[in-house]
């Protein structure tokens, strides 16, 4: 986390993602996301990408950092469901630099996750639908202070 706030400190990045997928260290810590977790990760950087122009290997990370113009916008709407993707999509649309960072995440300790194939697949195709909403959303007006 320190290295999330490091970037954001330093006036490198608005917001700063954790990567599970990028770096040296990567797949090195034992994390192992299962196939649908890897086709749903694949489908959502491929639209994001499409629609940021911006490379991300980590769409879903909720492992982030904020500076205060990253949070007026988001306090202006967050969504609840598909808050990753659709807050960097905002983010890189209002011309936010938005970055990656390399993070080790460790394998789920208990537990099993909600997501169930007929899940993830609902998921996934909803989470794409919300990318093509945001395309056509108005950019916000201000985003803050520099």
């Amino acid at each position: 986390m320190v290295r999330l706030l490091d970037e954001v400190r330093a006036g490198r990045a608005d917001l700063v993602i954790g990567s599970r997928y990028t770096g040296a260290d990567a797949g090195d810590d034992g994390y192992r996301p299962t196939v649908l977790r890897r086709i749903g990760t694949g489908v959502f950087r491929f639209f994001l990408t499409l629609a940021t122009h911006q490379r991300f290997t980590d769409t879903t990370s909720g492992m982030r950092a904020a500076n205060r113009r990253v949070m007026a916008l988001f306090s202006e709407r967050y969504s609840p469901d598909f808050a990753e993707i659709e807050s960097l999509q905002r983010a890189v649309r209002q011309g936010l630099r938005v970055e990656e960072v390399p993070v080790r995440m460790l394998p789920r300790a208990e537990g099993t996750s909600f997501l169930t194939p007929l899940r993830s697949a609902f998921f996934i195709f909803k989470g794409v639908v919300v990318l093509l909403v945001g395309q056509f959303r108005p950019r916000s007006s201000e985003v803050g202070d520099p």
